[in-house]
């Protein structure tokens, strides 16, 4: 319940309770979202919230793009989920940067990523495929990717660029691929 009239304040944000009392009479609570990079909370008694701070991104607020949540057949038929950050400036076709995740038992989230509005500022189109064997998608996903480094999972990467140069968003000359981990 707690947790939830927390929710209630922040509409729209993910929200963490960060660290707690053992009475939970005092809370750090965080928030985030795609657009916020992370602002910090302090909870006291359960009924007063006083504003901490906020993370100082490189980029202000009116400087980030949009990212949207798509999904996407691999060449198998396997259904993929991606983030695409759609770049604040500039024509389709843009350039487009494949970012995925580190893993491959992880995933990414529609959350702040410094990384993809950096590069959708410069005029970038990111994409962030959640390819087979990433984890929080369901065990059929997350299991698909068992074998396939280098093979199927490569391919989720490149059907997800395919994808959006079928639909006029990246230009098939400009792509390029970033990562870490």
């Amino acid at each position: 319940a707690l947790y939830d009239g927390i929710g209630a304040l922040f509409e729209g944000d993910n929200i963490t309770l960060e660290s707690r009392s053992e009475d939970d009479n005092v809370i750090i609570v965080f928030t985030q979202s795609a657009k916020n990079p992370g602002a910090y909370y302090l909870l006291e008694n359960k009924s007063k919230l006083t504003f901490l701070g906020n993370r100082k991104p490189l980029l202000k607020k009116e400087m980030l793009s949009d990212v949207k949540y798509v999904s996407y057949k691999a060449r198998d038929g396997r259904k993929i989920r991606t983030y695409v950050t759609l770049p604040t400036s500039g024509e389709k076709p843009f350039s487009t940067v494949v970012m995925p995740h580190g893993g491959p038992w992880s995933r990414d989230s529609q959350l702040y990523d410094e990384w993809a509005q950096l590069m959708a500022y410069k005029g970038y189109m990111v994409v962030q495929p959640q390819f087979r064997g990433s984890a929080g998608l369901g065990l059929d996903l997350w299991l698909a990717g068992d074998a396939k480094w280098g093979h199927e999972m490569q391919d989720d990467l490149d059907d997800a660029v395919l994808f959006l140069v079928k639909r006029g968003l990246a230009d098939r000359e400009r792509l390029a691929i970033h990562g870490y981990s």
